[in-house]
């Protein structure tokens, strides 16, 4: 499997690379980027050729991988055949190119021939318009691929992605229709069986000033930006843990603070229509959270993973002490037979002066946010009968108190306790080890 995922990793890098049609000048953009690959870490063109016609002209590039760039034990050649439609009407509508990319090495070929319907990897459309701006979208081959107990299954994959001056890219698409995954990992002599399977899927991105497609493979905020998402369905089950959802939709964006390019504000919403976790399942899920006045030199830094503890508890301290906020207004689910309802929000922000290794967060901390209940804990968890009785023991210690007929839990943190504190009452921290013993039970 190790194998396949590499050949297709490789056919979507080299899909997204090699932008080498551009405008009018098809032929010498095809012939600079032959060139640029000559000089490219791990490539070795074999062979390339442009036949040019009058409505339409053929390019062909041959080229393989080497080296320990390609993931493979050995060389991997690819072939991209390409046909430009070019005419009169070109010059307002585009040119449009159609690509076949194919594995072309005989072993790799074999390896392939039961895996994919057709002898091609993936098919590219692409429309080059006179201002170098360019729309792509490359979709995938179905894949059937079964070893022994693993598989893998994948309908209708695609990537779209548009760009501006052949460097800039300002929208990115990944959509399927089905994937199927079963794998089987053995850990310290155990087995793991691991299912994933999920359908209709689409994620999308839109960057309004375009970014560097250096920065494509990084997770960095690059305002202004949106993003949508949805998934129609998902079910993953692996190491005794199980969970499904349906109709999931979301979106987000970035945008800068007023004329402040180094300060934005972002925000989502996240919705499921049923979600299940381990049996446990609930319906109508929302959360809509937002971070305010984000440093985004900070943030972006902190996405990387570039940082030790030390430089990351830096970065955090930099977000709050320029009035970094962090906001859920609002996090709510329904029970199973939509019966009862669980509100909560929660808020989160700095005095502004923590210290770069975060020693003064209790003194600084500004926090607080409220949970309720749609009557009691009881009737949201109405299948379990034994759950009156931590109902109970909440309402007693001070957890849960009655507001007509809502349970609810008001929370902000004490600066002088360096605790949170539950209904003006009741130490979070302090009474956490007691709280644990008493609610495990109910758990597991």
């Amino acid at each position: 499997m190790n194998k396949i995922l590499s050949i297709l990793l490789i056919g979507i890098g080299v899909v997204i690379g090699v932008n080498y049609f551009a405008c009018e000048k098809a032929e010498e953009s095809f012939e600079a980027a032959v060139a640029s690959l000559k000089d490219t870490k791990n490539i070795k063109v074999l062979e390339s050729s442009y036949d040019k016609g009058f409505f339409s002209s053929n390019a062909n590039l041959k080229f393989e991988f080497y080296g320990q760039e390609s993931m493979m034990d050995k060389n991997i050649k690819l072939g991209l055949q390409s046909t430009v439609q070019h005419s009169i009407l070109s010059l307002f509508s585009g040119f449009k190119i159609h690509t076949d990319v194919k594995i072309l090495d005989d072993d790799m070929a074999k390896i392939l021939k039961d895996v994919l319907i057709s002898d091609s990897l993936a098919k590219v459309e692409t429309t080059v318009k006179i201002d170098k701006s360019q729309k792509s979208v490359v979709k995938f081959t179905d894949i059937d691929f079964k070893e022994g107990e693993e598989s893998f299954k994948s309908k209708a994959l695609s990537i779209s992605f548009d760009t501006q001056d052949e460097v800039k890219l300002n929208f990115l698409e990944f959509a399927y229709e089905d994937l199927d995954l079963n794998m089987l990992v053995v850990e310290e002599g155990i087995e793991n069986p691991v299912k994933f399977s999920s359908k209709n899927g689409k994620f999308s991105i839109e960057y309004e000033n375009g970014i560097d497609l250096d920065n494509i493979d990084k997770f960095e905020i690059f305002p202004p930006q949106k993003g949508k998402y949805s998934i129609e369905s998902l079910n993953f089950s692996g190491y005794e843990v199980s969970m499904s959802f349906n109709d999931l939709k979301s979106e987000d964006s970035a945008k800068f603070v007023g004329n402040d390019t180094k300060i934005a504000d972002c925000a989502g919403v996240v919705t499921f229509k049923n979600l299940v976790v381990n049996n446990a399942k609930i319906k109508d899920v929302k959360l809509n959270a937002s971070l305010k006045n984000v440093d985004i030199d900070a943030v972006n830094k902190i996405n990387n993973f570039a940082n030790n503890e030390q430089e990351n508890n830096a970065l955090i301290a930099q977000f709050f002490n320029k009035a970094g906020k962090f906001d859920v207004d609002e996090l709510s689910f329904k029970n199973e037979s939509g019966s009862s309802k669980i509100e909560s929000n929660l808020h989160i922000s700095s005095t502004g002066s923590l210290k770069d290794d975060l020693s003064n967060i209790s003194e600084t901390l500004v926090l607080n946010g409220k949970v309720q209940i749609d009557g009691t804990l009881s009737k949201f968890f109405e299948k379990n009968e034994n759950i009156a009785d931590l109902d109970a023991l909440f309402n007693e210690i001070g957890l849960l108190k009655k507001v007509g007929e809502k349970s609810v839990c008001d929370l902000k943190f004490d600066n002088k306790e360096g605790d949170i504190i539950a209904n003006d009452t009741l130490k979070i921290f302090e009474n956490a080890p007691a709280l644990v013993l008493n609610i495990a039970p109910y758990l597991f």
